[in-house]
């Protein structure tokens, strides 16, 4: 539930209004309130806990990339044909939905958006 104490919180009625997840909807629900701003009011001991689940976080990423890549090799060494996108097609498909990508991210908050797209490029980057 978002912090409701924090200050321009307010309740909007937006029935029937349909998005991607729980989250979307919180969203719409309430106005004015921030999940960050509650993470800034936490103690010490949940700062901590929280950069040590994050740090674990990047570790499993990268550990299932190593996994997977085992994985598509020995699945390769069988018989199985496995088609790797090239870079120039990957980069034609991101054109291809950026409109639509542009479309929804115009519904959000700039604030989350740009978090949102420097959190996919820093992952990306593991």
């Amino acid at each position: 539930m978002p912090p409701l104490d924090a200050p321009g919180c307010r309740r909007v009625d937006r029935s029937g209004t349909r998005g991607p997840g729980w989250f979307r909807q919180e969203r719409l629900h309430w106005q004015g309130c921030s999940w960050w701003s509650t993470w800034d009011r936490l103690s010490a001991e949940h700062k901590l806990l929280q950069e040590a689940a994050t740090e674990a976080q990047n570790f499993q990423r990268v550990v299932s990339r190593a996994v997977s890549s085992k994985a598509v090799a020995e699945l390769t060494a069988k018989g199985m044909v496995y088609n790797d996108i090239a870079p120039a097609e990957l980069a034609r498909m991101r054109a291809a939905v950026k409109p639509v990508h542009d479309k929804f991210a115009a519904s959000y908050e700039p604030a989350v958006v740009n978090r949102f797209n420097s959190e996919l490029e820093r992952v990306s980057k593991l």
